[in-house]
């Protein structure tokens, strides 16, 4: 009896469905070479031990999803693309060739998206979280996987209850403007962000007193890296594809490029970071972007949200805001289900004035920019490098009162959970307005300015209890914001509350 060549029958099941083992598990999808699977070993054998039913193909992506029984809830792409050769077999993966909606008459016609795999209905917008993990090598691959382990392996801190903006300059108008821009941010921040959050502003403004030392900036914004990331770290401002753009100094610009990222020194994987500029994500351009970068080094963010191409900051700003409400809703604390969510909410929301400050700003090709189109093109422009699995190390919530007694407040945990390590009670002012940094400070007293003004956006703690076994107290304190904090079983969990008089 003759029995088929080894190839053959190999060939054979690249054509069959790629079936689900006969449960309800949620499906991981991994497509990719069958080195970088290899490569990637550990990141599959952790989602499994997380209850994934871990599915593998090698064929193309869109003919992976077609022998697929059931959709997937994550999809995994391994290996790198180029647009501007015929890249060689194995450690390269396409993604999808898409027309841009053009502004401006220097925009590239078109633009590489891995999101428009995740559009299940076939209305353009992605249902199912997409991620990439860039490598161009097996080796490659194998370190992003071993990192997003690591990342997930990490016991949740306080550092998660930080949101680290590093906010560049729009440079669109004078410093009037520029001035504008940035209170404006910081107010929306201060609305948006959840209650128990402590703001970690780098502002582009050079009138800003969190513009620091601009030739610091990267220093901060390493500084914050190491220190873990917050809960994740966000980037605004403009971009090119190996770097971010802080603001104008004389007649250059501070500037966070690809090469600078070997400084964020370390073994330790820092949360996940989403940079809303143009280009910053273009994987398929010949040279590494800066969000490839980032997620490479050992120090850098376990996953990185950039767009591969040129975004338009009206969508920009509806997806930030949406991703901080989606944050405060907590249906998933993954990656990718949330930016996805945000994705969605911000393709659909609309702000009459927003719109007529931004929907021009950057100009327009035709009697009337089609805002639509732009929109159509945001949600599909971004990619998440890295897994889209990945969970944010979001606090829980913690049961807790808080109540007026006379002059003072009284909170009290009202369901402590067992063997906490330790219960702090920490308290923010009501954020000043601030002033004006004056233009002739050295850089020693505009860095202790900066200090200032930073601190007054963070909670200050009042009293930490390690293994505590009181749960209520009463603060003098009137008004701000009284913060609870409880770490127990290497989870963080918190309770705010805003305080009046």
């Amino acid at each position: 009896m003759r029995f088929p060549h080894p190839s053959f029958l190999l060939a054979l099941l690249a054509i069959l469905p790629i079936r689900v083992s006969g449960n309800d598990l949620p499906i991981w999808l991994v497509i990719g070479d069958e080195k970088l699977q290899e490569a990637a070993a550990p990141l599959l054998e952790y989602r499994r031990s997380e209850g994934f039913d871990v599915r593998t193909s090698t064929l193309s992506v869109k003919k992976a999803l077609e022998h697929l029984v059931k959709q997937p809830n994550y999809i995994v792409l391994l290996g790198d693309d180029v647009l501007s050769s015929e890249p060689e077999q194995g450690a390269y993966l396409k993604g999808e060739r898409r027309t841009l909606y053009r502004w401006q008459k220097t925009q590239p016609e078109g633009f590489v998206s891995d999101a428009v795999f995740g559009d299940t209905d076939g209305d353009e917008i992605p249902d199912i979280p997409v991620g990439r993990l860039p490598g161009r090598t097996p080796e490659a691959v194998s370190q992003i996987a071993r990192k997003i382990v690591h990342y997930e392996n990490l016991p949740a801190t306080q550092d998660v209850l930080r949101f680290p903006v590093w906010a560049g300059n729009p440079a669109y108008g004078d410093h009037f403007q520029a001035n504008m821009a940035s209170n404006l941010l910081r107010q929306t921040l201060l609305m948006q962000a959840p209650v128990w959050a402590d703001l970690d502003l780098i502002m582009g403004n050079a009138t800003d007193p969190l513009s620091a030392v601009p030739e610091k900036h990267v220093d901060l914004f390493h500084e914050s890296l190491a220190k873990g990331g917050g809960l994740f770290t966000g980037l605004m401002g403009h971009g090119g594809n190996d770097a971010f753009y802080s603001m104008p100094v004389g007649r250059t610009w501070i500037a966070y490029h690809s090469s600078q990222v070997e400084q964020a020194v370390g073994t330790v994987p820092a949360s996940p970071a989403i940079i809303f500029s143009c280009d910053c994500g273009n994987f398929a351009h010949s040279d590494e972007s800066l969000a490839e970068s980032l997620l490479k080094v050992p120090g850098g963010p376990s996953a990185v949200i950039a767009a591969t191409t040129q975004s338009h900051p009206l969508p920009n700003y509806y997806s930030s805001i949406c991703w901080l409400q989606e944050l405060k809703r907590r249906p998933s604390d993954r990656l990718g289900d949330i930016w996805v969510a945000a994705q969605k909410a911000g393709y659909k929301k609309r702000d009459a004035l927003v719109e007529l400050v931004l929907a021009n700003i950057e100009g327009k090709l035709e009697g009337k920019l089609d805002t639509p189109r732009i929109r159509k093109d945001h949600v599909l422009l971004y990619a998440l490098l890295g897994d889209p699995a990945t969970r944010l190390k979001q606090p829980l919530p913690l049961k807790a009162t808080f109540e007026r007694e006379g002059d003072q407040w009284r909170w009290t945990v009202t369901d402590p959970p067992r063997g906490a390590d330790y219960l702090q009670i920490a308290h923010r002012t009501p954020p000043p307005l601030l002033e004006p940094k004056a233009e002739d400070l050295s850089d020693q007293a505009a860095m202790v300015l900066y200090r200032k003004a930073s601190s007054a956006l963070q909670f200050q703690e009042l009293l930490k209890v390690n293994s505590p076994t009181s749960w209520t107290g009463l603060t003098q304190h009137r008004r701000g914001t009284l913060r609870l904090a409880v770490q127990a079983a290497g989870r963080l969990r918190v309770a705010a509350k805003e305080l009046q008089e």
